[in-house]
This record gives C-alpha cells, sequence and structure tokens, in this order.
C-alpha cells in the first residue's frame, strides 16, 4: 500500500468517529480533507493531504480551521515536499512526524488477568474520560468531539479494560471490510506499564480476526510504538505533523 493510501484511510476512520456532533464539519476528497470536530483542541480536529492534494484543498482547509478558531492538526504525506513547502509559508509549525504501524492478520495471544469486553454507545463517556487523561486533553472536549452517536454506527468499537470492575483502559476500533483502525489507546496512569494497552488491543484484535479481518493500522505515539511493535505492528508510513494554532505537539 502506498503511503498516501493510509493516511485517506485515517482520514475516513476519523471522519467516522469525531464527524458525529452537530457542530462538525468534515470535507473529504480524493487526496485529502478535514474533520473537523467543534472541540477547541489540535489533537480533536484533523487535516490530512498528500502528496496529490491540488493547493485549493490546503487552503479551503486552512481558511475553515482559521474561521473556526480553533486549533488543528495537519497530517502531510511523507514526500509531499510541495505540500509541506504550503504549510511552512503559511506559518504553520512543523512538529516532526507520526508513525503509522500495520499488523498483518496473524494469530495474536490474549493475555489473562484482564477483563476486556466492546462497550455500548452508552459508555462512550468512559473512553472520553479515559482519553482526555492519558493524552492530556479536556474531557468535556472529548465529549464533544466523539459523542456517543460515534459508537452508533456498528463498524465503530470502543474496548474497555477492567480491574475489579473499574475502567482502566480502553481503545477505538474502526472496521472498514478487512481493515480495522486502530484509535486513542489510552490507560489510566495508575496502571500504565502493567499490560492494559496491550490487552485491550489483543483482545479487540483477537475478536476482529475471528470474523475475517486481515489487516490493522494505527498512528503511534514513540511510548505507544514500542508496545505495537511487541504485538507485531510495524511502521509502514511515517507523515509529517503539522500544527495550525496550537502550542502543543500532538499527543
Amino acid at each position: 500500500m502506498i503511503h498516501a493510501a493510509y493516511l485517506l484511510q485515517m482520514m475516513d476512520d476519523i471522519a467516522g468517529l469525531m464527524g458525529q456532533g452537530p457542530d462538525a464539519l468534515c470535507r473529504l476528497h480524493d487526496h485529502g480533507g478535514f474533520v473537523l470536530s467543534g472541540a477547541m483542541a489540535a489533537d480533536l480536529n484533523m487535516g490530512f493531504l498528500t502528496r496529490l492534494s491540488p493547493r485549493a484543498e490546503f487552503d479551503e482547509m486552512l481558511a475553515a480551521v482559521r474561521a473556526r478558531g480553533a486549533p488543528a492538526t495537519l497530517l502531510i504525506e511523507d514526500g509531499a515536499d510541495e505540500v509541506r513547502h504550503w504549510a511552512a509559508a503559511a506559518g504553520l509549525r512543523d512538529s516532526g512526524r507520526m508513525p503509522v504501524m500495520e499488523r498483518p492478520a496473524d494469530p495474536v495471544d490474549v493475555p489473562p488477568g484482564i477483563a476486556v469486553r466492546r462497550a455500548a454507545p452508552a459508555e462512550m463517556a468512559i473512553g472520553n474520560r479515559l482519553a482526555a487523561a492519558a493524552f492530556g486533553l479536556d474531557e468535556t472536549q472529548c465529549h464533544i468531539a466523539m459523542p456517543a452517536a460515534a459508537l452508533a454506527n456498528p463498524d465503530n468499537e470502543l474496548w474497555i479494560a477492567e480491574i475489579a470492575g473499574a475502567p482502566v483502559g480502553c481503545g477505538l476500533f474502526i472496521r472498514t471490510g478487512h481493515h480495522v483502525g486502530v484509535y486513542r489507546l489510552s490507560v489510566a496512569a495508575a496502571h500504565q506499564r502493567r499490560g492494559v494497552g496491550g490487552a485491550v488491543l489483543a483482545a479487540a484484535m483477537a475478536d476482529h480476526l475471528d470474523t475475517g479481518a486481515d489487516r490493522f493500522t494505527l498512528g503511534a505515539t514513540p511510548t505507544g510504538q514500542r508496545l505495537c511493535e511487541r504485538l507485531g505492528f510495524r511502521v509502514v508510513s511515517q507523515p509529517h505533523i503539522h500544527l495550525i494554532g496550537a502550542a502543543a505537539p500532538l499527543a
């Protein structure tokens, strides 16, 4: 798969996840697009541009973000030098790169000892609470970006890990055919480095493997990359991160 395809798949997934709120604005094109959730956080408003994106689509995205006055994160395909030049000329902050990782349909071992289950739509608030704490986001803004309506689509799933009945970790999984995108893998601070994130990933992947999934992808943080490598993920693309009106890099 070429690098652009990974980015466009991520765009479609994010639109299905963060495009469900009443103030959401999505513009999806053949070679890029953007999803503005209505929240006031860069991590919750996303733009995606590939090397084939025309200048008009970059300008449209930038105007929409600035009109709303909300910060946003722009991912630009690796090798899209002209698009990165537009971003630099517009004063967007270069904030490094995101490792996009992929795992084939190899068997996965689900570790014992941590209960993991698929959540009901009404439990999206639990996922938002855990994600807000894990990524340093405002919980109210997470609720705006990812309301319960995001789980009304049966292909969008929240999986929750529990210890002694209390939620301690979660992840969002978006199924498109035989592909599953993984997002917002979050673990409570008191339970990090104890296998919770791996348990969430393994349980959800095992369930999807049983129903024919053949490929899993995710965008990793530096810490999460090491965990994902242990579970069989490998880096396949590294899009550039640019920030619009934001003071902090993508978490």
